[in-house]
């Protein structure tokens, strides 16, 4: 089994959502404490690679800490999207993974754009579901829906319909995933294949959102 980072380092000069808040990193002198050090961290709640909770849109949704740990757990499918770059994700496209996900607790796509990341690409052309594949979708067991894009809307949306569509149904989002391409599960396979994935938020009351350090257990899927 190998264990893969699957988090972008939070640093001053990271890709931030247009119109958020770049992270400060400061350091801090501690009286009475020479040589100790200690860094004041200034960030939003949806900073790098974080978590969205269905309070992030919705005001009588679930915040990260009504949620229980293990909704931050499980076996994730990933498919490869990265052929749809400027193209929407269609019902029909996913519909060939549906036998599959119904074993899943997450579906994470890799749309290659974690190579973009630090770039003005970055922010553009990402492949999204449609609203009908996003309903679709929502019918399944789902803990979450994950991506190595900046979101699961286009980036000048104003509505966010596939944050919402997802949200009404209590599912959390994963965004600015990396390291996917490191996964054997999934990236050259047809029908996508399995790992185990790990998303932690900090614990705080009402949490929108929470960066996380995003773990990819690489595990045969045969011992799954």
């Amino acid at each position: 089994m190998r264990i893969l980072d699957l988090s972008h380092p939070i640093s001053a000069e990271m890709s931030v959502y247009p119109g958020s808040p770049g992270p400060i990193l400061q350091p801090l002198a501690i009286d009475g404490a020479p040589g100790m050090r200690e860094t004041s961290l200034t960030l939003s709640s949806h900073t790098g690679t974080h978590v969205d909770a269905p309070l992030h849109m919705l005001p009588q949704g679930p915040g990260l800490d009504q949620m229980t740990i293990d909704k931050f757990f499980g076996l994730a499918l990933l498919i490869n999207v990265s052929h749809l770059r400027g193209k929407t994700i269609e019902l029909n496209f996913l519909r060939s993974f549906g036998e599959r996900l119904a074993d899943a607790k997450f579906l994470v796509f890799h749309t290659g754009y974690q190579q973009l990341w630090g770039k003005e690409e970055y922010l553009r052309d990402f492949p999204v579901m449609t609203e009908e594949a996003a309903q679709w979708l929502s019918g399944f067991d789902l803990n979450g829906v994950g991506v190595d894009a900046i979101s699961v809307d286009p980036i000048d949306s104003t509505a966010y319909p596939i944050h919402k569509i997802l949200f009404q149904q209590n599912l959390i989002l994963v965004e600015n995933l990396n390291n996917l391409d490191r996964l054997s599960a999934g990236i050259t396979k047809v029908h996508g294949g399995y790992f185990l994935l790990s998303a932690m938020p900090l614990s705080f009351a009402q949490a929108d959102g929470s960066p996380v350090r995003a773990i990819g257990y690489d595990v045969p899927e045969m011992l799954i």
